[in-house]
Formats: C-alpha cells, structure tokens, sequence
C-alpha cells in the first residue's frame, strides 16, 4: 500500500531519527510504499482508546523510500502504526514507528522523547545523534533509559545565559507554569493551557502557554506563529519586536528555532499579560526558561 509521511509528524520528528538516524525533509515527505503489511490485531487493540478511537491500526511490513542520500533506496522492516483515511481518496498517515516486538518498554521511548523536546530539552538532531547512537548500541530499551542518556549527555553540558536574572532566581515558577499532563494524553489540538509565570521585581507580567503552533515565522521585526487558543480558536500571535533589542538577539534565534522544531506541534511559550502588550510573545523570557530546563535547573 501507499502511505502519507507528514513533514512535522511524529514519525520523523522522533521515531525516524531514533530508530535509522536521519530525518526526511520536505520534499520526501509525501508518499511511501508499505509491502507485505500484515495487520496486527494485539497490537491494535493494546493502544490507548483515545488512539482507538482515531482508526488507528498496527502493522507489520517494510517501509519503502527514497533515502536522504539521493539515489539511495531505505528499506526497513517496522511496525507501523497507521491513521486510516475517512475517505478513499486519502492515503494513510504514518502516525509513528515502532519495534516488531511491541514490547511495553519500546512503545514508552518515543513519547518520551516528544516530552523532552516539547519542553526544548532536546532538538531532533541531538535525537538523531546522540539517542540514535545509543538505540542501536541497544542502551535505549524504555523511557528510563532515554532519562539517563539525556541526563549524561546533554544535560549536564547544556548552558544558560546570564539574561533575565530574576527569572533565573525562581526556578520553581518554571517548573510550575510549565506541569502539564503527559504529552500522550492531551490530544493535539485541544485549547491552549495557560498558567501564571509572575517574576518577582519586574515590570511586565507573564503566563506560560502550552498550545498547538504552526505557521511559524519572521514577519514586520517580529516572530509570529498561528496557534489554537483558550477558547480552541485559531489565532495568530507575535512577539515584540526583534530589533529594539539587539543584545538579546541570541536569545530571539533561539526561541524561533524552537518553534520551528515544534511546528505543527504542541509548544510552550511565555506571552504578555500586561495591558499593553498581552499576548506578545515573550521570546527572551521563552528562551531562557527552555535553557532552564534544559540545564536541569527547572
């Protein structure tokens, strides 16, 4: 059969780079053969019912595609599981990639993985290197496994800039504003979550925002997303503008190459509260909680 890879899905944002090191990019990412698919019903019927519920199936076959290295063909046995089209003419969407054997630790380790990066802990490509690696010395068995490695690897080397002092003195409203539940059990495009991100002694107020984003990019000096709101509204939002502040350039390039990661995805930013600027992303402020966190230090 033929099958749909979607560019920002979670096949090859995660699965692809953990499992065979390269992640397509758009001009790959349409269509794919599926040989020899066998359905699997156990495996099927072991999901989520929330998954269930979406026509979402397992199979057992071989994916079929053009490499990223032109000319050279990718063949790869996998477990696939697919979200059957409501309508004939529509292909199934590769949903993600699993191991064979659908064990209970291998079905936990690309969820996982999605938890950290949604929270900027880790780029696709540190997926593609550094967890890839590990996956196929088989070190990466569960979501305890992807823990450790990221903990000694990535973790304990990453940086935090010197920027937004008082936000750095109060960890705790990090780790507060960003607790949602598990990525797997909020549905894509469910509301926006908002909750308080009040730091002490300084003149703007803030929250944190954990919404689905797309359309991401630089536009009038400023960085602007679409993302679904509070009210499940699609709405565009910006952030102040890029060039008043030139010192903290870094620290924009960094907030919107994280966005662009999490592109038809769910993310989390810090946005403006107070009167005259609500609803401005707070790129500065968004950076350094994700270096935060990305530390360990929130």
């Amino acid at each position: 059969m033929q099958i749909f890879i979607p560019f920002n899905g979670h096949a090859n944002k995660f699965t692809f780079p953990l499992r065979f090191g390269y992640v397509l990019d758009k001009s790959e990412c349409w269509s794919a053969s599926f040989e020899d698919a066998d359905f699997d019903s156990k495996g099927t019927e072991d999901q989520r019912k929330s998954d269930r519920d979406k026509g979402r199936k397992h199979y057992i076959g071989t994916l079929i595609f053009e490499s990223p290295e032109k000319g050279v063909q990718i063949r790869e046995k996998i477990r696939a599981v697919l979200e059957l089209p409501i309508s004939s003419d529509k292909l199934p969407i590769l949903v993600t990639v699993l191991g064979t054997q659908n064990t209970k630790g291998d079905n936990t380790i690309s969820p996982y993985l999605e938890g950290l990066h949604q929270k900027g802990k880790i780029t696709t490509e540190e997926i593609r290197t550094i967890f890839h690696k590990a996956y196929i010395e088989g070190r990466i068995l569960n979501a305890n496994d992807v823990q450790e490695i990221f903990e000694n690897e990535i973790e304990s080397k990453a940086h935090v800039d010197g920027a937004e002092p008082a936000l750095q003195q109060h960890p705790e409203l990090i780790t507060e504003a960003t607790k949602t539940p598990p990525i797997e059990e909020v549905d894509l495009h469910s509301p926006m979550m908002v909750k308080p991100l009040p730091i002490p002694g300084v003149k703007l107020r803030y929250a944190m925002a954990n919404a689905y984003i797309e359309n991401v990019r630089v536009s009038d000096d400023k960085i602007w997303f679409d993302a679904i709101d509070e009210n499940g509204q699609k709405k565009s939002f910006h952030s102040f503008k890029l060039s008043t502040r030139p010192h903290l350039s870094h620290l924009h390039d960094y907030a919107f190459k994280y966005f662009k990661e999490r592109e038809d995805q769910r993310a989390i930013f810090a946005f403006c509260t107070t009167d005259y600027c609500f609803g401005f992303i707070a790129e500065s402020v968004t950076a350094i909680s994700l270096q935060m966190m990305k530390a360990g230090r929130a």
